[in-house]
């Protein structure tokens, strides 16, 4: 009689052990979930800044071409200017961790 009640005292513990492990893994799952949620947000917001950025080239490559021939001084001043006012973004660029 007394093994028997070792043995069903055991037996709860391993029980109530499966079912916190249990709980704690569908709480890690939803938190996995939540953090690839997050990381998915975050490239298309690299994605965005990408587009922002390849456009901005784009319109610098312009105005390089526009502005004079290269033969005059203050046509290439203009041109960097222009060139590098295109590419200014600000602080569009997410950050993910």
């Amino acid at each position: 009689m007394k093994n028997f009640v070792i043995i069903a005292c055991v037996a709860v513990f391993i029980v109530i052990g499966f079912l916190a492990n249990t709980r704690d893994s569908d709480n890690s799952y939803s938190k996995d979930k939540d953090r690839i949620s997050e990381l998915e947000n975050c490239l298309e917001e690299y994605k965005s800044v990408q587009e922002e950025y390849e456009t901005a080239i784009r319109q610098a490559k312009h105005s390089l071409e526009y502005f004079g021939d290269g033969s005059d001084y203050q046509d290439l001043i203009n041109s960097r200017d222009e060139a590098v006012s295109s590419l200014y973004i600000g602080s569009d660029t997410p950050i993910c961790y």
